[in-house]
Parts: structure tokens; C-alpha cells; sequence
């Protein structure tokens, strides 16, 4: 409930958009997730149609909270690509939620010392 937006990759947008638009619940959390803005970050999706979507370009993003779930799947895709503006990202907040080891990691552009 404290974002205001979200991230998200091609796939799991089109998870979401295919899953959330008619969902409701008694807290709310639904209605939130469903009319606050969604930036996209795809080279293929051609339309960005679940409401308040967008893609996202020129590298407008100052914090990313990701949640990382213990699963070891072997070599995997950088999340950033080599020399990417993102790399300078510094880890501001950690927490734990729930019991399965999920991480909710917040990142925000590192500030020159």
C-alpha cells in the first residue's frame, strides 16, 4: 500500500493486466493496484492496455523495490544489462516478509560522497 507505481517487466505485466483488472477486496488493496500507474519495461509489448499503463524509456526510475524469493534456478539474465545507468544503484532498505525467505530489496541511485 506505500507505492505509488509499479515496475514492471513485459511477462509479469501481462500476468497482472490478465489477472487484476476485475479483482476486489474488502482492504482496497485491489482498487489501489488497479488505478495506480504501471510502467512497463519492453522492447515487444506493442500496447500497454491494463489502465494507467505505460512503457518506460530514458532511464526516469530513482528507486526500485524488488522482492527476491529464495528459488536457485542456475545461470540466469541480468536484471540490468553491463554498464547500465542502473548499476549504480546503492541498497537502502532491506526487510523480510513473511516465513519463506522473501526479500523486499530497496534500491536508489548511489549519491556521489
Amino acid at each position: 500500500m506505500g507505492s505509488d507505481a509499479l515496475l514492471l517487466g513485459r511477462k509479469t505485466y501481462e500476468g497482472f493486466a490478465a489477472a487484476w483488472p476485475g479483482r476486489t477486496d474488502e482492504a482496497g488493496f485491489a482498487d489501489k493496484f488497479n488505478s495506480m500507474p504501471k510502467y512497463v519495461i519492453s522492447a515487444t509489448l506493442e500496447e500497454a492496455e491494463w489502465n494507467n499503463s505505460t512503457l518506460m524509456e530514458h532511464d526516469l526510475i530513482d528507486e526500485y523495490r524488488l522482492m527476491t524469493f529464495p528459488v536457485v534456478l542456475g545461470k540466469g539474465r541480468r536484471l540490468f544489462g553491463e554498464g547500465s545507468p542502473t548499476t549504480t544503484l546503492q541498497l537502502a532498505d532491506s526487510q523480510a516478509v513473511g516465513p519463506d525467505g522473501v526479500l523486499v530489496l530497496t534500491h536508489q541511485r548511489a549519491t556521489d560522497s
